[in-house]
């Protein structure tokens, strides 16, 4: 049994098996790994970011059919109304602060670094056909995180 420790820095024999990966082959992966990554976090971020407005605008339309009610059982809306008689939750995911009178509602949503401060979603009521139009603003002013059926 004779053994020979092979001398640091020595290559293997052309019939031996690699037993890893170079340092460099490692730092190869980990650069194009990190390029991937700045390229799809932003995108990830903004498809987020949609998403959240999306989910307000839904959770707040049912707002409109309440507001309708209340409309067609008292006319005129003369009175305060809250956000439960219209049918929108009390708490919500989205919504940090809400807004309602008789002719619109609106909901301003968790500050966020894609939307910027403020971003806001919200419907007004037409005084003369009466039907609802979604109107949306972010804070930093892009039009593309806005639903579509939003968009002015």
């Amino acid at each position: 049994m004779n053994r020979t420790i092979p001398r640091a820095g020595a290559r293997r024999a052309a019939g031996g098996r690699q037993q890893g990966f170079s340092l460099i082959e490692l730092m190869v992966v980990v650069a194009i790994l990190a390029i991937l990554g700045m390229i799809a976090l932003p995108k990830y971020q903004k498809f987020a970011a949609k998403a959240k407005m999306a989910a307000a605008l839904q959770e707040i339309s049912i707002g409109t059919a309440g507001l309708d009610l209340i409309y067609i059982e008292e006319g005129t809306v003369q009175r305060v109304i809250t956000p439960e008689e219209i049918g929108l939750p009390s708490t919500s995911n989205y919504c940090v602060q809400r807004y309602l009178n008789a002719s619109e509602f609106w909901c301003v949503l968790k500050p966020d670094s894609v939307l910027g401060p403020n971003p806001t979603i919200g419907f007004l009521r037409d005084s003369h056909t009466g039907k609802w139009r979604c109107h949306a603003g972010t804070g930093n002013g892009d039009q593309q995180l806005i639903p579509q059926q939003c968009r002015y």
